[in-house]
């Protein structure tokens, strides 16, 4: 409010009552005259009673030395006071010189005054106009504005205004409606010509804020709507234009959006000096393309994010955590639906510039039928480090991993435990097994210990099948290498060396060596059994070192068949000691000497030279 005039002593009228001096210069004691002061500044003319001035008269008053400012009284007096209704004009007359003109310009103001008077002073209703346009109307008390009144300001070009209200002692006090003559619209309580309390603002391009105001700015509890581009909002509200917001949060929640495409701003909360301070709400839309809205709940300074906890809100998504100058410092909270089926949660530490997942934190992964959670190290926005993750797996229970990561996958010695029991402990690289590890897994009953790539076993290792057997070979992608020796222990304490299928059955040429019965049986298999010519050899039991008896024969699906020739020999000496031709059929030796046939070859029978290359290829020192 201008305060320039709002100063209405030209109308406390006591200075113009009738003083002692001046009874000495009445004409007359009742009835009509005149009266002048001695300084000849004041002139009466009117009606007088006991030598006052009581009834209709009009006084003029020179207010300087030139004469030019005057003051012109109209009105009712009673004992020496204006009583009732009156009419005073204030003029001052001006010479303005103009150039180029030989005579100036005289340039007349008038302020006025039109109302009730009592004992010398406006009291009640009147009417006062200022020279320079300003005006009010309504109630005065003891020549002060107060009671209901009307103010008009017009004298600053930019700041026009009306108020309806409330006034004490010429001061703009209590509930009362001040419309700006741009547009803008204030209602509700002032203050000494100051706008405080309650109150609402409506300004004539939309904006509004209704709540607390002091000394004429927002303070207090507020709230503040801003319709415009959103380009005008993020120059305006500056502090707002950089949210803590990672652009892979895809928010869902539409804002309404006003025919020629303005976008709301929208603040509640508290205020000081103008700006947001104090806890608070601010939404707002997320860019000019996507027509979504951003939600921020927590503490402001000086309109900035800062000073406290706040939360985040992009549709369904939120950020949660201690925000300082628009940024999040330390512990965070960030949710992110990717869909209606999945929801992302972290929890921990933020980079401070780009709002990136970074440090010690807990990410969760839910969907309607299980939560996946990591905790560990992140850098990056990626799972960096050391950590600990349970999954759902492949078999629907959920897998736990302990170890190293890179770029969200497993890197460096990790273990893994699936659901069914399954179990890696070894090296990992891009997700996967690689490297030396192990794999314990069909409910503990077989152990793979050795080499993996890309998954897979690959390369010499181990491979045990509880109470049944240990194969040690080269595996390739996933499989026991075929074209390769390996040398299988079993529990009862048999082996055997040679070739397998994927299967890990007997197959090609292989040597197999039974403990209970003392003998080894050299020769060609397949799926699992001795199949072709072979050499069985016994020892003495104890000693496998001396060979007490060899048995040559044809082997069909484990069973000998045919002619076999059978040699006895000194265990001392080596020496053949004797030789029996036998007849097999099905495996079951028939009763007599066996009878070659005409078709049978006995040098591949008794062909030493293959299976002393046989046993030399399927010897464990020449797997290794």
């Amino acid at each position: 409010m201008n305060e320039d005039y709002n100063d209405i002593n030209m109308i406390n009228y006591k200075q113009y009552k009738t003083n002692n001096k001046e009874q000495s210069y009445i004409h007359v004691q009742d009835g009509e005259g005149t009266l002048i002061s001695p300084d000849n500044l004041m002139q009466y003319k009117g009606q007088f009673k006991n030598g006052k001035k009581h009834g209709k008269g009009e006084l003029i008053q020179i207010l300087d030395a030139l004469g030019n400012h005057k003051a012109i009284i109209k009105g009712n007096w009673k004992n020496g006071f204006l009583s009732g209704k009156a009419l005073i004009f204030l003029t001052n007359q001006l010479n303005q010189f103009i150039p180029n003109q030989t005579q100036p310009i005289q340039l007349k103001y008038q302020d006025s005054f039109e109302g009730l008077f009592k004992k010398g002073q406006a009291s009640g209703y009147g009417i006062l106009k200022f020279s320079n346009g300003d005006s009010y109307q309504g109630s005065f008390k003891k020549c002060l504005k107060d009671g209901n009144g009307k103010y008009v300001s017009v004298i600053e070009q930019n700041n026009q205004y009306r108020v309806q209200g409330e006034f004490v002692e010429n001061h703009i006090e209590g509930s009362c409606v001040i419309q700006y003559l741009n547009g803008h619209t204030y209602q509700g309580t002032v203050f000494c010509n100051s706008i405080s309390g309650l109150g609402q603002l409506q300004f004539k391009n939309g904006i509004n804020y209704e709540g607390n105001f002091h000394s004429n700015k927002f303070e207090g509890r507020g709230t503040l709507n801003i319709p415009m581009p959103l380009k005008l909002i993020k120059s305006t509200l500056s502090p707002l234009s950089t949210s803590p917001m990672n652009n892979s949060f895809q928010p869902s929640m539409t804002i309404n959006t006003q025919n020629n495409g303005v976008q709301i701003f929208y603040y509640s909360g508290e205020f000081k000096q103008g700006l947001f301070h104090g806890k608070g709400k601010a939404i707002w839309p997320q860019n000019e393309n996507q027509k979504y809205l951003l939600q921020y709940e927590g503490f402001f300074q000086n309109s900035k994010i800062d000073g406290g906890k706040g939360t985040f809100y992009f549709g369904p998504n939120l950020i949660h955590g201690f925000f300082k100058e628009n940024k999040l410092a330390g512990q965070a909270y960030k949710r992110q639906n990717i869909d209606d089926k999945l929801q992302v949660i972290y929890k921990g530490e933020l980079t401070v510039d780009t709002q990136l997942m970074d440090g010690f934190g807990e990410l969760i992964w839910v969907n309607l039928k299980h939560k996946n959670q990591y905790i560990g190290e992140i850098h990056n926005d990626k799972i960096q480090g050391q950590g600990q993750l349970s999954f759902q797996d492949q078999y629907g229970g959920m897998a736990q991993y302990f170890g190293g990561m890179r770029d969200n996958l497993f890197y460096g010695k990790g273990e893994l435990t699936f659901s069914n029991g399954d179990r890696y402990v070894g090296n990992f690289q891009n997700g996967h097994f690689e490297g030396s590890g192990s794999l314990t897994f069909m409910n503990d009953q077989m152990v793979y210990q050795g080499f993996f790539l890309n998954g897979c076993f690959h390369g010499r290792s181990t491979l045990k099948v509880q109470n049944q057997f240990i194969i040690n070979g080269l595996f390739l992608n996933g499989q026991i290498d075929c074209n390769s020796n390996v040398l299988i222990n079993f529990t009862n304490g048999d082996s055997y060396s040679g070739r397998v299928d994927h299967n890990y059955h007997f197959n090609g040429m292989g040597v197999y060596r039974n403990l209970a019965e003392s003998y080894k049986l050299i020769g060609t298999f397949k799926e699992g059994v001795p199949h072709s010519y072979c050499k069985k050899v016994f020892h003495q039991i104890g000693n496998p070192l001396k060979i007490i008896r060899i048995l040559y024969g044809f082997y069909n699906q484990a069973k000998i068949n045919g002619n076999a020739i059978e040699s006895i020999i000194d265990s001392d000496t080596g020496k053949v000691v004797a030789k029996n031709n036998q007849m097999f059929i099905n495996g079951k030796l028939q009763k007599g000497n066996g009878q070659f046939r005409e078709t049978f070859d006995e040098n591949s029978l008794l062909n030493d030279l293959f299976y002393d290359s046989v046993e030399r290829q399927c010897d464990f020192e020449n797997i290794n």
